[in-house]
């Protein structure tokens, strides 16, 4: 059943992640309105990490399976299961933000709340209230301005929407994902991350940046955003609506304060 959901959520991202072939600024919906930025702003307005002080000592993101092989770890259950992956406190202190956002990234549980909850948004919000890695980066003040840098270099994997197959049959559990190298679901996970209420991107210096990302986002995934649409917790349109669109109200059924 489980690889049935992966293979689903693959066949979506062949349909979805299709670029504007003619290079034109991707509006959505009847209501024509603008992007802030063309393709050629948004590179302009890129910015350099470097302009963000980050007081870590510790580039490099965590590896989950330094201490425990994947083999070993999925056979585990429970509390054992969950403690595994625990990074230590002291450990997660001396990390910069960036090393934290690239090590949640590559949470092995990341993206089970894509798929195996109803309510995948509240799922998120509980799976950062119960992870101390993600504890910490909600802590960090410059949290917002490094995950809108790290949101607009994260890349899928081509290999995942050339040959799905190959993809999963070849990735090594053990190895960090680059930013620019992700799986699929963790691409998606991203999304829901960014969505969750435990961030807030409304008073970064980069909003317009962040905007615009999201919009391109959203065009290449093809989403409606004149509000005439119903989706079911995209957390695409969750950022739309939080930050800059005003969607009908109801747009994503998760927007409310469900437990699961």
């Amino acid at each position: 059943m489980k690889r049935f959901v992966t293979l689903l959520f693959i066949a979506s991202a062949l349909i979805a992640c299709q670029a504007d072939p003619s290079g034109s600024d991707p509006i959505q919906g009847e209501d024509e309105a603008p992007l802030i930025l063309s393709k050629e702003e948004l590179s302009s307005k890129a910015f350099d990490l470097d302009a963000i002080s980050d007081p870590g000592t510790i580039t490099e993101p965590y590896r989950y399976f330094s201490s425990i092989s994947w083999d070993e770890w999925r056979h585990l259950s429970g509390e054992a299961r969950r403690m595994a992956l625990e990074v230590p406190e002291d450990l997660l202190k001396q990390m910069t933000t960036l090393a934290l956002v690239e090590t949640a990234l590559n949470h092995p549980e990341l993206t089970v709340v894509n798929y195996a909850y109803n309510y995948p948004l509240a799922a998120m919000d509980s799976f950062v209230e119960n992870t101390g890695l993600l504890r910490e980066l909600a802590s960090r003040k410059n949290a917002p301005d490094v995950l809108i840098w790290a949101y607009g270099q994260a890349a899928v994997d081509p290999l995942y929407l050339l040959d799905p197959d190959a993809a999963w049959q070849n990735r090594d559990y053990e190895a960090n994902m680059p930013l620019d190298n992700l799986d699929y679901l963790s691409f998606k996970a991203f999304d829901l991350l960014m969505a969750s209420s435990h961030f807030d991107f409304s008073h970064s210096q980069y909003l317009e940046y962040f905007k615009s990302t999201t919009a391109y986002k959203i065009a290449e995934e093809g989403l409606d955003l004149s509000g005439e649409s119903t989706y079911f917790c995209e957390p695409l349109l969750i950022l739309w609506d939080k930050y800059f669109g005003n969607l009908a109200p109801g747009i994503c059924f998760a927007s409310y304060p469900y437990v699961f």
